[in-house]
């Protein structure tokens, strides 16, 4: 499936495969920021000019909600810091705002939550503090 943010329109693309020859096709012309759930016929991208990809939160939460069996404490702490960046996304949509509004209200609110997830998560990873089958905690790139 594409969305498109701007004109809010959808796109269901069947193709009978996963690979990545299908988004290729699909997004050969296609310049700006490509959210993803990280699957690897994604990765292609990631050496595109112009292209800026990146992951969905959902994804990335998901991880550290099954992590609560392990290591409850820590999971909580992330999962907190995530629900944060959700209302910081729904007060965006419930207040209408433009994308430049968007833009300028993440870098006032979202930034500090990155930051403090960044510390937490390089702390978790620093002290080991995650469970063995799954890293529970990998260092974010924040720009």
């Amino acid at each position: 499936m594409y969305y498109d943010t701007q004109r809010k329109l959808a796109l269901f693309d069947y193709q009978p495969g996963r690979g990545a020859l299908y988004p290729k096709a699909m997004l050969h012309k296609f310049k700006g920021y490509l959210q993803t759930d990280g699957y690897d016929a994604y990765e292609t991208f990631d050496k595109v000019e112009g292209v800026t990809p990146f992951c969905c939160w959902a994804h990335a939460r998901r991880k550290f909600y099954e992590a609560k069996d392990y290591d409850k404490a820590n999971a909580d702490a992330v999962l907190s810091l995530i629900q944060d960046l959700y209302k910081i996304e729904s007060y965006c949509r419930d207040e209408n705002f433009t994308p430049e509004q968007i833009k300028n209200h993440r870098h006032e609110h979202a930034l500090p939550v990155l930051n403090n997830l960044q510390s937490t998560l390089t702390e978790m990873l620093l002290t080991k503090r995650y469970y063995p089958k799954v890293l529970l905690a990998r260092p974010l790139l924040i720009h």
